[in-house]
């Protein structure tokens, strides 16, 4: 069994022109359709897949109700995104099997920690992977980037080519990065 993640996908986030995330996060025309394709074909139906929030912005019922039937996984996941403003009983109904805004797990010699946006660290082993930052410069800009160290896991879409990426290759990817001596970069997980 797999881990897969997947962070951001903002399904239906059209702008006043009908651009929106488009725009916003200089994604292609065709982005929830190379989603929809990563979470059918990448997928498998023994893994268990995590999205790290914001799934829709505008048919919400109809977004949720296409990642329960057509993503393959044997358990789905959600950590809310701010943008995810429905109950977790509301999600829950759709068929997710677990909702909540973080949550811990032990594996691959760490502690992981989920969100969606980056939380403060202490823990020697501890890594956080979040999504929220997409592509867009937020270094500069963002409120929460102070927050943000070495031991942080962006995980945006428009990095991983959208597609989902395996737990165990992030967590790879960052010890290759540590032991090369690269860990005080923060890490933008690229597929």
């Amino acid at each position: 069994m797999r881990y897969m993640l997947l962070s951001d996908p903002h399904f239906s986030h059209t702008g006043k022109e009908g651009k929106g995330i488009v725009d916003w996060a200089s994604r292609p025309e065709d982005h929830e359709k190379r989603l929809m394709k990563g979470l059918q074909k990448d997928i498998l139906d023994t893994d268990t897949f995590i999205c790290l929030g914001d799934v829709a912005f505008g048919d919400d019922d109809m977004w949720h109700r296409w990642i329960i039937e057509h993503v393959p996984a044997q358990r789905k996941w959600l950590i809310l995104g701010n943008h995810d403003r429905r109950s977790a009983s509301w999600y829950l109904d759709r068929g997710w099997d677990f909702v909540g805004t973080t949550f811990t797990m032990r594996l691959y010699g760490h502690v992981l920690f989920f969100s969606h946006m980056p939380r403060p660290i202490s823990v020697k082993k501890m890594l956080c992977i979040h999504g929220h930052f997409h592509n867009s410069n937020w270094r500069n800009r963002d409120a929460l980037a102070p927050v943000v160290t070495h031991r942080h896991i962006l995980l945006a879409p428009e990095l991983t080519h959208y597609r989902p990426v395996a737990l165990k290759s992030l967590v790879n990817s960052w010890d290759t990065r540590k032991k090369r001596g690269e860990s005080d970069d923060i890490l933008e997980y690229r597929n």
